[in-house]
């Protein structure tokens, strides 16, 4: 097997010089500067764009891995529609990143154990056709239950009863609605919610 090339798009040269020494000390990786082509690209999630979109359109085939700045499942999410092979917690050792980078090369998807229900829920009914194209399409289906249950006019606290989820999680997943619909008004997401139906 030929050198693995990895491209770190980040903006800390720090990070971006530490993780090129680390792959200088495995026989088959290397940093690939710009120019050359890479096998996997390494994203840094506190660098990412909102819109994940552009993820899978590398005309050139790579693979994107992501790492993490969150704990949120909707960033997760909405990286594997966008065509991201793994996503990464940001705490994660060196050791596991490079077993991850030669693992998507191979094929292989690596997400955390407790958000891959709430990714494949969201891709199945992507697949359905259970999501149109409009702004709910970026929502994950936990957060559109919450989105639904704020079109009912229940509260945080209620949603929480309800959906059987903490009141933190609530505000987690409300907050995310507001940031993926572009509002920053419960009023305003009902709106969006109805004008889409």
């Amino acid at each position: 097997m030929g050198s693995l090339r990895v491209r770190y798009l980040t903006t800390s040269a720090i990070l971006a010089d530490a993780l090129g020494r680390r792959l200088a000390a495995e026989p088959d990786m290397a940093l690939a500067q710009d120019g050359p082509e890479a096998d996997v690209v390494l994203v840094d999630g506190g660098g990412a764009p909102d819109d994940w979109s552009e993820l899978g359109a590398s005309p050139t085939g790579s693979r994107v891995v992501v790492i993490a700045t969150s704990d949120a499942p909707g960033g997760a999410v909405a990286a594997a529609r966008a065509g991201a092979w793994a996503w990464l917690d940001r705490r994660c050792g060196a050791d596991d990143l490079v077993r991850v980078l030669r693992g998507v090369v191979r094929g292989g998807a690596f997400f955390p154990c407790d958000v891959q229900g709430e990714i494949l829920e969201s891709l199945r009914a992507d697949a359905a056709g259970g999501r149109d194209a409009g702004p709910l399409a970026r929502l994950t289906a936990r957060e559109s239950e919450v989105l639904d249950a704020l079109g009912e006019g229940l509260g945080n606290r209620e949603i929480a009863e309800y959906l059987d989820m903490s009141y933190n999680t609530v505000r987690t997943h409300i907050n995310e609605v507001f940031r993926k619909l572009g509002v920053h008004t419960r009023v305003d997401a009902v709106r969006t919610l109805r004008g889409a139906g």
